[in-house]
């Protein structure tokens, strides 16, 4: 009996602990693109949807996406995007910042 009760414990645990790191994921899951090359980003994510001028001689590379990053829904059918990613890129190609907006809204800081 004790086994079951340590037992269901350590899920519980294990449970809750994977929530809170998933949660903290989605939250920070795009900073880790501060400081990489503008070119690593569109190897991975592909041409972006626009490139605008972020106003300080660098670019901001827009790309739409849907909140799981994929135009396709659980049943197979096209949703369109949901939102707006600009990622901030300076002079030497570095990307120094990210915004994520629903789309209509501007990306300018």
């Amino acid at each position: 009996m004790k086994n079951l009760v340590a037992t269901r414990l350590g899920i519980l645990v294990c449970v809750s602990l994977s929530t809170v790191m998933l949660l903290q994921g989605c939250a920070l899951s795009l900073d880790h693109w501060k400081g990489k090359r503008k070119s690593t980003l569109i190897s991975t994510w592909g041409t972006p949807e626009k490139t605008i001028s972020d106003r300080k001689g660098g670019k901001i590379l827009v790309y739409n996406r849907t909140p799981r990053e994929t135009n396709v829904s659980y049943l197979g059918n096209y949703t369109p995007p949901t939102r707006r990613i600009g990622f901030y890129v300076n002079k030497k190609g570095v990307i120094y910042g990210w915004k994520e907006l629903p789309l209509g809204k501007t990306l300018y800081k």
